[in-house]
């Protein structure tokens, strides 16, 4: 997997990343890979899971970070930050993706059935 986030960038995204947070008990288990691969979909597009290289599970717990850190307002928070650091330029345009609509990788969509 070739690496989007270089340890400088990764270092210069963590003062931004904690200021965004959303309160949690626990941090995610590798923040920095699923950082990684919200990066990449937003540079190739396609499925999360050709964005984690075939891993269902990373591309599950990637879709689900971007997925609530967007609905409770932290991904923006994220990108206001990131947009003052000048460090983070080269990653900037891929902070910005559009909401996704379409149920998790490996997972079905919950709700109701259409009726008949």
């Amino acid at each position: 997997m070739s690496q989007l986030l270089t340890q400088p960038l990764w270092n210069a995204l963590q003062a931004p990343i904690e200021a965004a947070r959303p309160n949690r008990r626990r941090p995610s288990l590798d923040l920095r890979g699923d950082f990684e691969t919200i990066l990449r979909h937003g540079r190739d597009g396609g499925s999360w899971t050709a964005a984690a290289d075939g891993d269902v599970r990373r591309g599950q717990r990637a879709y689900l970070l971007f997925y609530q850190w967007n609905r409770r307002g932290a991904w923006a928070r994220l990108i206001e930050a990131a947009a003052l650091e000048p460090t983070l330029a080269p990653i900037l345009p891929l902070l910005h993706q559009p909401i996704p609509k379409t149920a998790p990788p490996g997972g079905k969509r919950r709700g109701r059935k259409p009726r008949a």
